[in-house]
């Protein structure tokens, strides 16, 4: 059996090291993307590896090879994969399998407990401070009474502008895709709370410049609301909730130049061109597979 059918796996243990060395040196607006396109790469690559394994440990199987109907010569494919290794592959294929299934249904159940904003604004009567961003049609920001009399007016104007960017960038879309990419494979959970943080990052940034690029103002408004929070002995549901420390100095240093935002993209396309370079690979023996089957590609 071929080495290359572990490439994407030791691939995504290597994203995750990378995403965390370099995440915080990017462009926040470039690092969420990348790193959430490679997440998905990695993943696919992986899965791909996973159902070559299993079938090439089938193709063996002269019971469920008669079973299936399948050519004399399939069981030869990929050097015979040994049965412990496909019943090793199959169950790890399995829990990833399930594992993305019960991310799917809590996602979808956190939505539906989602309330709706039907102006794009709905403020709640509670104490906690609580600050998020509801995406949809019938989406908007969420805000509760707690939260507006915790910050100074200033500083609410940098919480209205940080959840409406979560809006116009969809970011929820970078958080779902990386929740099921590391439920599927493990070792990307760093990344998915590294890009969790970049979206953070990305909507303070938009904040700073909605508020005439007063970043002090902005770094203020993070921890007071961080601070809120934990009065209440409970984390905000945005603004106060990833990182607060590396956001409130991300805020009140200076920018980096166009450097950053050049490396991040870079490095994004490396990692995502060797993903699915992986990906080719399996894709590469599925094909030899259906070749052996028909002889007729």
């Amino acid at each position: 059996m071929s080495t290359s059918f572990f490439d994407p796996l030791v691939l995504a243990v290597l994203v995750a090291v990378i995403a965390t060395v370099l995440q915080r040196r990017l462009s926040p607006h470039v690092a969420a993307p990348a790193l959430a396109i490679a997440a998905v790469a990695v993943t696919a690559a992986a899965i791909g590896a996973l159902i070559t394994i299993v079938l090439g440990a089938l193709a063996g199987n002269p019971e469920v090879h008669n079973l299936l109907s399948w050519c004399p010569t399939l069981h030869h494919a990929e050097g015979n994969v040994s049965g412990w290794v496909g019943v090793s592959a199959a169950i790890v294929l399995s829990l990833a399998l399930a594992r993305a299934a019960l991310t799917l249904r809590s996602q979808r159940r956190t939505r539906l407990r989602l309330p709706t904003c039907e102006h794009g604004v709905l403020i709640i009567e509670s104490s906690q401070p609580t600050a998020y961003a509801v995406p949809g049609r019938n989406g908007g920001v969420v805000v509760s009474t707690g939260m507006i009399e915790a910050l100074k007016p200033p500083e609410r104007a940098v919480l209205w502008a940080h959840e409406r960017s979560h809006l116009a960038h969809r970011h929820h879309r970078y958080l779902m895709a990386t929740e099921i990419a590391a439920a599927m494979v493990p070792p990307l959970g760093r990344l998915a709370r590294q890009v969790q943080f970049a979206t953070e990052r990305w909507a303070d940034e938009d904040a700073a410049r909605e508020v005439g690029g007063d970043r002090q103002l902005v770094a203020r408004a993070i921890a007071r609301a961080a601070l809120a929070s934990v009065d209440h002995q409970r984390s905000a549901m945005a603004l106060a909730e990833t990182g607060v420390g590396e956001r409130v100095q991300a805020m009140v240093v200076t920018p980096r130049g166009y450097l950053a935002p050049l490396l991040g993209l870079a490095v994004g396309l490396i990692v995502i061109g060797f993903s699915i370079a992986g990906l080719g690979v399996q894709l590469h023996h599925v094909a030899g597979f259906i070749d052996h089957a028909c002889h007729s590609i």
